[in-house]
C-alpha cells in the first residue's frame, strides 16, 4: 500500500519552528541544515521575508540583509524538512489512540504532586510525592515496607465515599485539619464497627452506642458523664466539708457523699443538690450511718423527679429529732435511674 509523506508506524512528521534573538547584526544559525531559502520561512515581527532577497541560507548559515534587533519578533519555519522522529511530537497523542489496558514500568506523577505513585515502595501519594505512614498508629506497629495510601494536603486532608443511589450524596467523610480528625456518615444512617465480619459496636443515627448487633434505640448508650457537686443540708449552721462526686453512665447515676456540719435547731433537715432527678415512678431508700458524733444509722428517701432527700430519720426511734450544735457527719454512695 502506498503512502503519502511519511509512514506513521516507523516515524512521526511535524514542522519545526526556531525563534531567534536578534543580535543587531545579519548573521545567525539555524537549528537545522537547509539546502536553499525556500526551505523556510523567516519572520521579522511576524512579517514574512520574501526568499533570496531579505535572506540567504547555506546550511545551518542563514543571513539577513538588514539588521535584526533583540526586540524584533523572529523566528523561522522548516517548511521544506519534516522532522523524524521515532517519538510522537508533544500533545500529538489523545486518548483515543491509547490501549485500554496500559502497564506503566516506574513511578507515576500527574501535575506535580497531584498524584504520585511510587512503584518501588508501593506507595501512593495524594498532594505529596514522598508518601509515609508512622512506624506505629495507636500502639499497632507498622511494616515500613507496607503499601500506604498518604492523603496530604496544607489545608487540611479528607477522604469522602459516596453512594449516588441512595441519600443525599453527602457520603462518608474522614478528615484531618490540623490535629483534628473526624469520621463522620454524613447521611441520615448509622454508623458500624466491626471485627471478624462481625458487627461489635455501631453509633445509631439518632445518637447512642449499641453493642454486638443491638439495633434497639432503647439500649443505645447515649450518655457518660464525671462530675462533681456540692451537697448541702436544709438544717446545717456551718460546714467542715462538703463533697460530692458522681459517675453517670445512660440515666444511671451513681452518687458519693462526704460531710459534716453544725446542727442548728432540733428537727433533722434534708439532704439538697443531687446532681440529677431520680427518675418517675421510682422511690429511693438511703440507709446511712452518722460517723462523726454519734455512730448512729439513720434512714431517709428520695421521691420521683426529686434531687434532695427527705428529712432525715433516726432509724431506732423512727424519729427526725437532732442534738443542736452538734456536729453530724455523713459519708455514703447510692446509685439511682434518673430521665
Amino acid at each position: 500500500m502506498g503512502y503519502i509523506g511519511n509512514q506513521s508506524s516507523e516515524a512521526y512528521s511535524s514542522v519545526d519552528k526556531q525563534v531567534i534573538t536578534g543580535n543587531g547584526g545579519t548573521a545567525y544559525t539555524l537549528s537545522h541544515p537547509v539546502a536553499n531559502a525556500n526551505e523556510i520561512e523567516v519572520f521579522v515581527n511576524n512579517v514574512r521575508q520574501e526568499p533570496g532577497v531579505a535572506y540567504t541560507v547555506s546550511g545551518t548559515a542563514l543571513t539577513m540583509t538588514g539588521n535584526v534587533e533583540s526586540t524584533d519578533d523572529f523566528y523561522v519555519v522548516f517548511q521544506g524538512k519534516a522532522i523524524q522522529t521515532t517519538t510522537p511530537p508533544d500533545g500529538s497523542v489523545t486518548s483515543a489512540k491509547l490501549d485500554t489496558n496500559i502497564e506503566i514500568t516506574g513511578d507515576l506523577t500527574v501535575d506535580t504532586d497531584t498524584l504520585h505513585v511510587d512503584a518501588a515502595n508501593n506507595r501512593v501519594g495524594v498532594g505529596t510525592t514522598s508518601p509515609t505512614i508512622d512506624s506505629s498508629l495507636a500502639g499497632l506497629s507498622v511494616s515500613s515496607s507496607g503499601t500506604v495510601l498518604h492523603v496530604n494536603d496544607g489545608d487540611g486532608a479528607s477522604l469522602k465515599l459516596t453512594d449516588p443511589a441512595s441519600g443525599a450524596n453527602r457520603g462518608l467523610g474522614l478528615t484531618l485539619q490540623g490535629t483534628s480528625a473526624a469520621i463522620s456518615n454524613c447521611e441520615s444512617g448509622e454508623l458500624r464497627f466491626g471485627t471478624g465480619n462481625t458487627e461489635r459496636m455501631r453509633i445509631l443515627a439518632g445518637g447512642g452506642l449499641t453493642f454486638n448487633g443491638d439495633t434497639a434505640a432503647a439500649n443505645a448508650l447515649d450518655d457518660y458523664e464525671e462530675g462533681t457537686f456540692t451537697p448541702t443540708i436544709t438544717t446545717a449552721s456551718s460546714y467542715g466539708q462538703q463533697l460530692g462526686v458522681y459517675t453517670k453512665i445512660g440515666n444511671l447515676v451513681n452518687v458519693q457523699v462526704t460531710m459534716y456540719y453544725v446542727q442548728s435547731g432540733t428537727t433533722m433537715g434534708s439532704i439538697q443538690g443531687l446532681p440529677f432527678a431520680l427518675a418517675d415512678g421510682n422511690y429511693l431508700s438511703i440507709f446511712l450511718k452518722e460517723w462523726y458524733s454519734f455512730g448512729t444509722a439513720w434512714m431517709t428517701f428520695v421521691q420521683s423527679g426529686a434531687t434532695a432527700t427527705a428529712g432525715i430519720r433516726d432509724v431506732a426511734g423512727n424519729s427526725l429529732t437532732a442534738s443542736n450544735g452538734s456536729t453530724y457527719g455523713w459519708a455514703f454512695s447510692f446509685t439511682y435511674q434518673t430521665t
